[in-house]
């Protein structure tokens, strides 16, 4: 365990630990929750921006054709895993990550 931050400046002692791992804890399920929003935020806007793109194609053939077709209802299973594979990637494992990071802090507080 660390006895100082050089960076900032604190020094702390050894029954200072449990304070400091505590707080490290609370920063740490912070910024889990700020990701959590916008994250959210950034799902929320790519499906309206996905259901825009669909309602403009659909207007496009409108004008051109004089009709609406329907749009193909498959979409490709390579851009289903990628999409799939990203959101693993980019949301499920930082929030995993995250909370397995508070639960650990907060183990090694309690042995302290």
């Amino acid at each position: 365990m660390p006895t100082k931050i050089e960076s900032v400046g604190i020094a702390f002692n050894a029954d200072q630990h449990t304070v400091v791992l505590y707080l490290l804890a609370a920063v740490t399920a912070y910024f889990l929750c700020a990701f959590l929003c916008y994250s959210t935020l950034d799902y929320v806007a790519s499906w309206e921006a996905r259901e825009a793109d669909r309602v403009n194609e659909l207007d496009e053939q409108a004008k051109t054709k004089g009709f609406v077709a329907l749009p193909h209802s498959r979409t490709p299973p390579l851009l289903v895993f990628t999409r799939r594979f990203r959101t693993v990637l980019d949301f499920w494992l930082p929030t995993a990550l995250s909370v397995w990071a508070i639960f650990e802090i907060i183990a090694r507080a309690r042995h302290l």
